[in-house]
């Protein structure tokens, strides 16, 4: 019996999507893993200021 080619499309689609979705999760499980527990805000509050403030990143007070 011959395959339509919807069929076909779908089994190209899902032969990409397994081994990517595979990989993704490996990922994610691995940053989650290697994220410390308490991770330092310090970038993430520096980045904050700078984004609000109308002045350059140089110019920020420091803590």
């Amino acid at each position: 019996m011959e395959s339509s080619i919807l069929e076909s499309i779908g089994v190209e689609i899902i032969g990409v999507m397994t081994p990517v979705s595979i990989c993704m999760l490996l990922v994610v499980l691995l940053v989650y893993a290697l994220t410390p527990s308490s991770p330092d805000p310090t970038p993430f509050a520096l980045l904050q200021r700078w984004s609000t403030s109308k002045t350059p990143l140089t110019r920020l007070p420091k803590n």
